[in-house]
């Protein structure tokens, strides 16, 4: 009996040192390397991911309004990134800080500005990352265009939002 296991032992024994051994990685471990060892790289994309809320609209027909610009919590920038949100275009001004509400008809005018005549067309409104996550707008009447008739005056003010990098 004691001979059998013997000779079951040497079997398994001499399978072993022949069975080739086999490692999972492009990295090869040769012998007589001093420390034997080898390297895997884990790699984990993450796509930026952010959402930039503009106000679809303000009305201050009774003062002042205040609208935020803003750049949801958990947004995912690069490194260094940020939102920049800039004052593109007006439906009715296309250049300065002068800005002009119409009817429908566009037959009367009426004026107002933003930021106190601070902002002008071209402008950048908002730079947001993860610490700065709003950005706040004031809108105004003004007299400089008195309205020559009663209804409601407006203008479509687009913006455009874009990366940048430092």
């Amino acid at each position: 009996m004691k001979k059998l296991i013997s000779g079951i032992s040497a079997l398994l024994t001499a399978a072993m040192l022949i069975a080739p051994m086999s490692a999972f990685a492009d990295t090869e471990i040769k012998p007589d390397t001093i420390p034997p060892e080898g390297g895997l790289t884990v790699k984990y994309d993450v796509d930026p991911s952010y959402t930039v809320t503009i106000p679809a609209g303000v009305d201050i027909t009774t003062g002042d309004k205040t609208a935020s610009i803003t750049l949801n919590e958990g947004a995912l920038l690069a490194e260094g990134a940020k939102i920049e949100v800039v004052l593109d275009k007006g439906a009715y001004t296309t250049t300065g800080n002068a800005f002009t509400a119409k009817t429908a008809s566009g037959n009367s005018s009426a004026s107002y500005q933003i930021n106190g005549g601070d902002v002008k067309v071209g402008d950048v409104v908002a730079s947001l990352d993860k610490d700065t996550l709003s950005a706040d707008l004031t809108f105004s009447r003004t007299t400089t265009i008195t309205p020559t008739y009663a209804g409601t005056h407006s203008e479509v003010l687009t913006f455009k939002v874009s990366v940048k990098t430092s």
